[in-house]
């Protein structure tokens, strides 16, 4: 073992599903800023292809606003039962 203390960890499920939100918003700024990048550019056609670039980017948009936070509220710890009776 070169260099490390022997010791392997556990990954933390924790760290990964922080990536998966910071990649998530990531993916749709992308897909938001290709869409206005065809709307207002000459990718498709000359003058650009608004029927083409608006959904696109709207689709980026609500990804990127959205799903973090369905995710979010999906992974949230659930509070701790203080009586610990269950209920």
């Amino acid at each position: 073992m070169a260099g490390g203390s022997g010791m392997t960890h556990a990954p933390d499920p924790a760290r990964h599903r922080f990536a998966i939100i910071g990649l998530a918003k990531a993916g749709g700024l992308v897909l938001m800023l290709v869409g206005i990048w065809i709307m207002a550019g000459d990718p498709v056609r000359p003058g650009g292809a608004t029927e083409i670039g608006l959904p696109i980017g709207a689709v980026g948009a609500i990804v990127s606003l959205v799903v973090p936070r369905l995710l979010v509220r999906r992974w949230r710890t659930p509070p701790e039962d203080p009586a610990g009776d269950g209920r």
